[in-house]
């Protein structure tokens, strides 16, 4: 698992920009990293998993910007949060919404959101 993009101007052809995430051999996300969102100072959060069997129990991480363009590199600190699906919504006022998608005790998902004031 991996993230990478594409662009379009008229949603009939695409602009393949190729890999911009990627998990690490050995470390937490080393089964995939996929990006969730971008956040408001320019990181990014990602889903990583180490292994096939963590498939559905994914957890977020942080990425930084590498320097080439729209590229994306894991922050060297393991997982941040126990959730998946991270997304980060800024609003008017300065505040932000988010969303994600928590792990209950029995292994089951539910989606949750917060408003963060500023």
């Amino acid at each position: 698992m991996s993230s990478a993009y594409a662009t379009s101007a008229d949603g009939l052809t695409w602009d393949w920009h190729g890999t911009v995430l990627e998990g690490r051999a050995g470390r937490w996300d080393a089964r995939g990293a996929r990006l969730t969102t971008v956040l408001p100072d320019g990181r990014a959060g990602y889903d990583g998993r180490a292994s096939a069997e963590e498939n559905w129990f994914e957890r977020t991480g942080l990425a930084r910007l590498s320097g080439e363009p729209g590229r994306f590199v894991p922050d060297e600190e393991g997982p941040v949060a126990d959730v998946r699906y991270l997304h980060v919504l800024a609003l008017p006022d300065g505040g932000h919404r988010i969303w994600y998608e928590a792990r209950l005790p029995d292994e089951s998902h539910e989606l949750r959101t917060e408003l963060i004031h500023s």
